[in-house]
């Protein structure tokens, strides 16, 4: 498929016609006399190409036509609705899509519209395929069925799935032995890429503060899962009346009466607590800066939507209090845990993508 594109630009021309009315001068040295290739002496030129062109004989500099061309941009300016066309009718113009061809035509039409009468479309090279990107989804099964994936993504100008592809979820190797070490199981794989955040925008604009507010979770989850407390954490534990394995819910708050469900579990490693929170079928995520004042289990735990303060009243077999949300201190959610007999299970190692 062959691209083309406008040999103007539309927003250039609108850009002009908005100039705020007023001409700043600025004093300039005496330059030395200009010749033309002959050597004779000019009074004035135009610089084109490289070459010294004799200006058009035509008045420069009407008092009059400046007054309309800035009454023009001042009144009668277009850009926000060229704009407004561009990215909001037509929408992105990815290179080789449908809507890149779409806005060149229009944007030909535009210069037509106002009396261009040289104006063309110009081929300026190919690409491989014509793309225009579609819905995508996907839903990674790590031992159980977990989330969908929100910000999945493929690679542009590559063919589509024709439908769903279900394959084992492999990491880009970053080292030959890493590569050697899947080579072999890399047929009919789904290769995992790193996000490229190099760009304004990276792949699907995670970028900025949204990928700081991801990576504690991104490091957490480095090898798909974050791992509960070791057994040899859980049994050093086994005198602290806060460890051990819960199961509850989240409720109250913006939630109303709706209830969210979420596993804790609780371990010990010399003399300080640790564990991991999940919500649902999620994988867990891990609970920092534990500790137990006056009888009250303190934690901070972060996922998708933020961090939130953990505060917890063991009673018994239950734990009960409030998660507040760090940064917005008026999202107060109600917490209910009550503890397990037994430890329940670590989700399977590995992971399948489709």
């Amino acid at each position: 498929m062959r691209s083309i594109r406008t040999l103007a630009l539309i927003l250039a021309a609108g850009a002009a016609l908005a100039m705020p009315s007023m001409v700043l001068a600025q004093a300039m040295p005496e330059l030395p006399a200009a010749h033309d290739a002959e050597g004779n002496q000019v009074e004035s030129f135009a610089l084109i190409n490289g070459e010294m062109v004799t200006p058009p004989a035509i008045p420069m500099g009407n008092p009059a036509t400046i007054a309309r061309i800035f009454d023009e941009g001042a009144n009668r300016t277009q850009v926000m609705d060229h704009l407004t066309h561009l990215a909001e009718v037509i929408g992105p113009r990815l290179t080789g899509s449908t809507t890149v061809d779409i806005a060149n035509r229009w944007t030909l039409e535009q210069f037509e519209s106002w009396g261009l009468a040289n104006a063309s479309l110009q081929e300026w090279g190919s690409v491989a395929m014509r793309f225009d990107r579609g819905p995508t989804w996907g839903k990674v099964y790590q031992g159980r069925d977990a989330r969908d994936i929100k910000a999945l993504t493929t690679l542009a100008w590559v063919p589509g799935t024709d439908g769903p592809v279900r394959g084992v979820a492999i990491k880009l190797p970053q080292t030959q032995e890493e590569f050697d070490a899947v080579a072999d199981q890399l047929e009919g794989a789904w290769v995992v890429i790193p996000t490229d955040y190099s760009g304004r925008r990276g792949i699907r604009g995670v970028t900025g503060s949204v990928r700081a507010r991801y990576a504690v979770r991104a490091d957490i989850r480095e090898n798909g899962v974050t791992p509960p407390p070791t057994p040899e954490a859980m049994a050093a534990a086994a005198d602290d009346p806060n460890a051990g394995t819960w199961e509850g819910y989240l409720t109250g708050g913006p939630l109303g009466d709706k209830k969210y469900p979420l596993s804790l579990t609780i371990g010990k490693e010399g003399e300080t607590l640790n564990g991991s929170l999940a919500v649902g079928e999620s994988a867990g995520n891990a609970i920092e800066g534990v500790k137990v004042e006056e009888g009250v289990l303190i934690f901070e735990w972060e996922n998708t939507r933020g961090r939130s303060l953990y505060e917890l009243q063991l009673d018994g077999d239950t734990l009960t209090g409030t998660a507040t949300r760090i940064g917005a201190e008026d999202m107060v959610f109600d917490i209910y845990f009550d503890r397990l007999a037994e430890p329940a299970p670590a989700p399977e190692a590995g992971a399948v993508a489709e």
